[in-house]
């Protein structure tokens, strides 16, 4: 039985929640089929990040330098990849499912000659199998998948695998790989954030959605109101309030935009489609507010308010800023 590896993401030094989630998909499918477990963390200058993730996960970590990754490129993270990975000869190879990800895991798959199975969201074993499971037709069905034999490159949904909280009592062990692997199609210059996020949508702890209930683009001001009540929140949006130009399409969740797990999950005027349901069912929390008490979102919401965005959100910022007051 080969390995299980898992790919970190870091951005910046630092190891994205993603890999930690993916490392907890690696783990299911250890004690399912055996097999060890090992995480490469590619990049340049990563050997703090290695550390952390041994430290934190107890897993035996590969810290894949090369001098060109400073910045990510789907055509050198893959032969960086395949170039580690292929020798090892692995059962699972497991990604997760971010925008950088989905990027690059089918065109790495291809190259080990491996089947992908993209946003995978639970593991299971029974009559002597395992069953992936996922999403599909924009989330109104499941499909259960058999994994075929020899590798197979998965990409794990965020929120899917909550990541576990603690330290390991024994860190795992950390090595270094030099690559020459090259993309000579272009070279990255660098990354830089959205002006006015204080997190991305992936990595942000609450997430303030707008739906088409909003009824138009002045009203945005208190969804962005609603937000700032909280630390590492962004604003986001169903598909209906990026198609009426509220918001960009970078801050779109559902099957056609991006798939969020936060903490706390807001929805503002969404009526709750199966399409939107599906980007943002992994939501520790979800807080539905909508005038109508039918709308399918509150089939899902963990708490209901039934009442008008423009009467709720500002009768809600002043009682924050009581209690802050109050604490002070």
């Amino acid at each position: 039985m080969g390995p299980i590896v898992i790919i970190a993401e870091l951005e910046g030094g630092s190891v994205r929640s993603a890999s930690y989630e993916a490392v907890e998909a690696g783990r299911a499918l250890s004690r399912m089929e055996g097999g060890s477990l090992l995480i490469l963390a590619p990049g340049n200058n990563v050997r703090g990040a290695a550390d952390e993730l041994a430290s934190r996960t107890g897993i035996d970590v590969l810290a894949l330098e090369n001098e060109d990754a400073e910045a990510y490129s789907a055509g050198l993270w893959k032969s960086m990849l395949a170039e580690a990975v292929g020798p090892l000869g692995p059962r699972f190879v497991i990604v997760p499912h971010t925008a950088r990800g989905y990027d690059f895991a089918p065109g790495l798959a291809v190259r080990l000659g491996a089947a992908c199975i993209t946003a995978v969201e639970t593991v299971d074993k029974g009559e002597g199998r395992i069953t992936l499971t996922r999403s599909a037709f924009g989330g109104k069905l499941l499909m259960d998948i058999a994994p075929p034999k020899g590798t197979v490159v998965l990409t794990v949904q965020p929120g899917a695998f909550p990541a576990r909280d603690t330290e390991s009592a024994s860190p795992g062990k950390v090595s270094t790989k030099r690559t020459g692997a090259i993309d000579s199609r272009y070279r990255p210059l660098g990354i830089r954030a959205v002006e006015g996020e204080t997190a991305s949508l992936n990595e942000a702890e609450v997430v303030v959605a707008a739906g088409r209930g909003v009824g138009k683009k002045e009203n945005m001001g208190l969804i962005t109101e609603l937000a700032s009540l909280f630390s590492r929140s962004v604003v986001a949006g169903s598909r209906a309030a990026c198609d009426a130009g509220w918001l960009p399409y970078a801050r779109q969740v559902g099957v056609t935009g991006k798939t969020v797990a936060p903490r706390l999950y807001i929805a503002c005027g969404i009526s709750g489609t199966a399409q939107h349901v599906s980007g943002m069912k992994g939501s520790q929390t979800i807080v539905a507010i909508n005038t109508d008490p039918g709308a399918p979102i509150f089939n899902i919401a963990h708490v209901g308010v039934v009442e008008d965005l423009a009467v709720f959100i500002p009768l809600l910022t002043e009682a924050r800023l009581k209690i802050k007051l109050l604490r002070n």
